[in-house]
């Protein structure tokens, strides 16, 4: 995902560690997507989201 993220926006990536099972992303200090009861948010969700944030970060 971090690649994904890299590649498509150009943004740079920190991964940390979190809590066991924790999956969240962060956004300027926002988190816009994190893992759920049902498992791990798909690709295109998290990115659709990044899209989304950005348009409304940078217009």
């Amino acid at each position: 995902m971090a690649e994904q993220i890299r590649q498509r926006f150009g943004l740079e990536v920190k991964l940390e560690e979190g809590g066991v099972g924790e999956f969240s992303v962060w956004l300027e200090g926002d988190r816009i997507v994190k893992k759920g009861w049902f498992g791990f948010p798909p690709d295109e969700q998290i990115l659709a989201q990044l899209e989304k944030r950005l348009g409304q970060h940078h217009p």
